[in-house]
C-alpha cells in the first residue's frame, strides 16, 4: 500500500480520504474513483449510507462506474435469458447417423443427443403387434432408465404386399445381418416376380415420451421393391424402395427425399404435438 502525506490528506490505493463527515468522504470517494473493478464494491456501500445516514445531498456515482454496472446488469440479464430459452433436450435411441441427422434438423427447438454419446446402452424388445406400440414401449422404457428425461424411437419396417405384409413389425428382427445384407435376401424373396406384384409400404412410427407420458405419430410410404440395388444416398431400405417416378429412395437428392419421407413426416406430426402438449 503506498501511503503519503500531504498536509491533512492520506493518500491508500489512490483513494483521498479527509477527516470530513462520513458522507462527505463517500461523496469524494464517488468523484474521484478511477478502479472500474471496485464498482460493485461501491455500491454496497452507497446502499448502506442511503439506509443509515440518510444525506440531504445526492452521491455522484463516475461516469465509468455507471458505465461498468450498466455493462455487469446487461451481462446478468443477458445470462438470465440464455438459461431461460435453453432448449430443451430430447434422447434420441438411435445410433443411426442418418436419423440422428434427420431429428436434428426437424426438431432445431430441441436439443437432440444420441443415446451412445450418454455411454448408454439400453436394448428394449420389440414384441409389440404395431409399430406405433414398439415405438412408444421402446420411448418409454428408455425414458425411465433415464429417470425421466425426454426420449425419442422409432419403429420402422416395411410391409410387402406379394408376402402377406412381411416382414412388417419383425422388419428388424428377422435378419441379424447388415441393411444390405437384409435387403439383398428380400430381393432374393422376390426373384422373378413382376413389378405389378412387388407393391411394399415404407412404415414409420415415431414416439417421444417422458417418463409413463407419450405421444406417438405414424406416416406410411409407398412404392415398389426393385429388382436390384440401387442408389448411393440414403440408408436402410432407401436402395430397394422404388417410387412411382421409377427412382429409389437412394437415388434422389436430400431436398427431393425430405419432401416424400415417411419419417421426416412423422417427426414433423411429433414436433406438432410437442407444440401443443407438454410432456
Amino acid at each position: 500500500m503506498k501511503k503519503s502525506m500531504q498536509g491533512n490528506h492520506k493518500i491508500e490505493t489512490g483513494l483521498i480520504v479527509r477527516k470530513e463527515t462520513v458522507f462527505s468522504k463517500m461523496k469524494r470517494i464517488w468523484n474521484i474513483l478511477l478502479y472500474k473493478e471496485e464498482a460493485n464494491f461501491f455500491q454496497k456501500i452507497e446502499k448502506y449510507m442511503l439506509k443509515n445516514h440518510k444525506p440531504k445531498g445526492k452521491i455522484i456515482i463516475p461516469q465509468e462506474i455507471k458505465k461498468q454496472m450498466n455493462q455487469e446488469k446487461k451481462g446478468e440479464f443477458e445470462i438470465m435469458e440464455l438459461q431461460e430459452n435453453k432448449k430443451a433436450e430430447i434422447i434420441i435411441a438411435s445410433g443411426n447417423k442418418g436419423k440422428i441427422k434427420e431429428a436434428q434438423e426437424i426438431l432445431k427447438e430441441y436439443t437432440i443427443i444420441p443415446m451412445k454419446e450418454l455411454g448408454i446402452n439400453i436394448d428394449v424388445e420389440e414384441d409389440q403387434e404395431t409399430f406405433e406400440k414398439n415405438a412408444i414401449k421402446k420411448a418409454t422404457e428408455i425414458s425411465k432408465a433415464l429417470q425421466g428425461k425426454m426420449c425419442m424411437a422409432d419403429d420402422t419396417g416395411i410391409e410387402i404386399e406379394y408376402l402377406d405384409g412381411f416382414p412388417g413389425v419383425y422388419t428388424k428382427r428377422w435378419h441379424t445381418g447388415t441393411d444390405r445384407e437384409r435387403n439383398l435376401e428380400i430381393l432374393k424373396r422376390l426373384e422373378g416376380v413382376p413389378k405389378e406384384n412387388r407393391k411394399v409400404k415404407f412404415v414409420t412410427a415415431i414416439a417421444v415420451a417422458k417418463g409413463d407420458e407419450s405421444i406417438v405419430a405414424k406416416e406410411v410410404l409407398n412404392g415398389y421393391i426393385t429388382e436390384e440395388l440401387r442408389g448411393e444416398n440414403g440408408f436402410g431400405f432407401d436402395e430397394i424402395f422404388e417410387l412411382e417416378n421409377g427412382k429409389t429412395l437412394a437415388e434422389l437428392s436430400s431436398e427431393e427425399k425430405n419432401k416424400i419421407s415417411s419419417r421426416r413426416k412423422a417427426i414433423e406430426k411429433v414436433r406438432e404435438k410437442l407444440e401443443k402438449i407438454k410432456i
